[in-house]
Order: C-alpha cells, then sequence, then structure tokens
C-alpha cells in the first residue's frame, strides 16, 4: 500500500498538481491571507464546499501533495477506484461510522501527510452553508484530529462557484480569496471528556470558517 501511494505522490508531484495550479490559474486570480502549511506539517484542511472548485484550488494553493477523503459512492467502478485511490483519495461511506476510513486517515497524518475533509459533509449552498451555516458541521475532522493528534487547519475559499461560468474561463478571471484560520489542536482540557473535546473542537471549527 506505501509503495502505491508513493507512486501516486510522485505522480500529483510531477503531472496532476501542476496541471491543477495551471489550469486555476486561467480562471482564478487567487489572493491568499495566511500561508499554507510547510510541506513537513502534518494536519487537516477542513475546507467549505460550495462547488466543485475548492478541492481543486486548494491543491493548487497546498505546497504538498494533499490526500483528501471523498464519498465512496465515487468509486463506483474498479477503473474509477484504482484512478482516485491512486490520486491519494480515501474512500468514506457517509451512510455509517466508517472507522476504516478514519484509521487508514490517521495512519496517513501520523506518516506526516496533510488531508483535505470538507467538514459541511458535501457540497452546500445557500442558508446551510458557510459562512450561514448555523447548525454543527459534520464532526470527522474534530474525530480524526483527535484519533490522530494532528491538528485542524480552517480554509476558507470564495467565489468557488464562479468555476461553473464560462465566461471565467475566457478572459474574465474571477478574484478568489482563500482564508488560513488558525491552527485548532486536539488538546483536551482540564475535566473535558471525549466527546466534549470533540463539540468544543467542532464548533471552534464553525467559528473559524464563518
Amino acid at each position: 500500500m506505501r509503495r502505491f501511494l508513493r507512486i501516486g505522490r510522485a505522480l500529483r508531484i510531477g503531472f496532476v498538481d501542476p496541471i491543477c495550479r495551471r489550469l486555476v490559474a486561467i480562471g482564478f486570480r487567487i489572493e491568499m491571507h495566511g500561508t499554507p502549511p510547510p510541506r513537513d506539517v502534518s494536519c487537516i484542511w477542513a475546507c467549505n464546499h460550495s462547488s466543485h472548485w475548492e478541492p481543486v484550488i486548494a491543491l493548487a494553493c497546498a505546497r504538498t501533495p494533499l490526500h483528501s477523503l471523498a464519498m465512496v459512492e465515487l468509486f463506483c467502478t474498479p477503473l474509477r477506484r484504482f484512478l482516485l485511490k491512486l490520486m491519494l483519495t480515501i474512500p468514506v461511506d457517509r451512510s455509517r461510522n466508517d472507522s476504516t476510513a478514519a484509521r487508514e486517515a490517521a495512519r496517513r497524518l501520523r506518516d506526516g501527510q496533510q488531508i483535505l475533509v470538507f467538514p459541511e459533509g458535501g457540497i452546500r449552498i445557500g442558508a446551510n452553508a458557510l459562512p450561514y451555516r448555523k447548525e454543527p458541521l459534520i464532526p470527522g475532522a474534530a474525530y480524526l484530529a483527535a484519533l490522530s493528534g494532528a491538528p485542524i487547519l480552517p480554509v476558507y475559499i470564495t467565489n468557488g462557484r464562479h468555476g461553473y461560468q464560462l465566461r471565467t474561463w475566457f478572459g474574465q478571471r474571477v478574484r478568489t480569496t482563500v482564508y488560513f484560520g488558525e491552527m485548532l489542536y486536539p488538546t483536551p482540557l482540564p475535566d473535558e471528556n471525549r466527546k466534549q473535546t470533540l463539540d468544543r473542537i467542532n464548533h471552534e471549527l464553525l467559528e473559524s470558517l464563518r
């Protein structure tokens, strides 16, 4: 498995990620507030998800190939399963608490990798989307942080949905701001049980992404 991941990482560094950066540069004018973490810092990128473009923009901004979590429905054929896993993607069954995916993600974090997650639980627009969202986020990022010991990096990307407009790709580049928040560490407070720690981290993440 680790040899397979090394091959995927090499493909990402030499081919896929450079293409993502060139593609993003065609349609988006990226401005960063804060800086992405160094490549040797293991962390969980917790990003908003209003379109299919936030993952691509996040990959373009990262200093190291990001691993990611994606719904298991995307792995519907042997070819897609092979390609997605080669691109460092971990399948997650959202219909249950997928401990297999969580353990694999935690193992990669302990190996020093950075993982991209979307705590809204999928593409969200309108009142239920960040930064307007009031209900709690999906607790996967907080759980993964507690399981691995890796901190959470809140990331908010604006104007991703403009990537659906043809004019974005034909001379009208969109100004897109990528906000990097302060790292959130999964350290429990005194007299705090595990559930309270997860709830607190999840609430802090929600506030950081608003």
